[in-house]
């Protein structure tokens, strides 16, 4: 459902993402016998990445030096997979991406990679890996539908994670939960145009910086609004060129 609200109507802040679909085909490029997308040393990456900027599951986001990371070195025999943004934990923008930012290095530090082992399409984006300097404290937790607190992991032991949030029991009701989304502070500001949610750990751009991407045709770059609530939970609501609008997950998993 297309969408053209007023701009009043539209977030201050997008959370900015790659195509879904091309997410899930990277997880399925990665998991064949043998894997056509791999970083050969993405242990060693993501140690150092994880000394870096703090992973989410660790309480409130902290931006510290990216120091001593080694070159990742990618391996990609897929022809057909060559993203503006490959999201890993670490992210990688490619050339384009990066132009259509426009960030000084105070607020983005770019790393090279290795791509000597990938098929020509993937090595013509000119991959860079992200380091996002910036973080910003943008959320009202205490109006978000999620709250920060102890929960089991995987294997059972606990572990802090974001959680729905529970409201108290209604005679209809005796378990329920708040809508699943998250609300930003009344007087938030954006400390840079790209900035990490402090709490959340949302990669999040400014409006006028997701419109200049859109602007820039790439297609396969995707602004969420995070705040949006459909009660059902079948739904997003994505930034278009001149709006917004709001797809079904179906829709969603097989954009662009």
């Amino acid at each position: 459902m297309n969408e053209h609200p007023n701009e009043a109507d539209l977030p201050r802040f997008w959370h900015m993402h790659g195509s879904a679909r091309l997410d899930d085909y990277m997880l399925r490029l990665s998991s064949a016998k043998p894997p056509r997308f791999r970083i050969r040393n993405k242990d060693e990456v993501l140690d150092a990445f994880a000394a870096g900027p703090a992973f989410v599951g660790q309480g409130p986001i902290e931006i510290r030096a990216l120091s001593g990371c080694p070159i990742p070195a990618f391996e990609v025999t897929a022809e057909d997979y060559h993203p503006s943004i490959v999201l890993m934990g670490p992210d990688f923008y490619s050339r384009a991406l990066r132009d259509a930012l426009d960030l000084p290095p105070d607020q983005i530090q770019y790393l090279p990679v290795d791509t000597t082992r990938c098929v020509r399409p993937f090595r013509a984006q000119d991959y860079r890996l992200a380091h996002v300097l910036a973080v910003g404290d943008v959320l009202d937790l205490s109006a978000s539908g999620y709250e920060f607190g102890s929960g089991p992991g995987w294997d059972g032991h606990p572990i802090d994670t974001w959680r729905p949030r529970q409201l108290p029991p209604t005679p209809l009701e005796p378990i329920r939960y708040a809508p699943m989304t998250f609300t930003f502070r009344e007087d938030a500001t954006a400390p840079s145009a790209l900035f990490i949610s402090r709490w959340s750990g949302h990669l999040m751009v400014t409006d006028e910086l997701a419109q200049k991407v859109l602007d820039a045709g790439l297609d396969d770059v995707q602004f969420q609004d995070i705040t949006h609530h459909d009660p059902r939970g079948k739904t997003v609501r994505l930034k278009t060129r001149d709006g917004a609008e709001v797809v079904d997950y179906v829709s969603y998993s097989r954009s662009h």
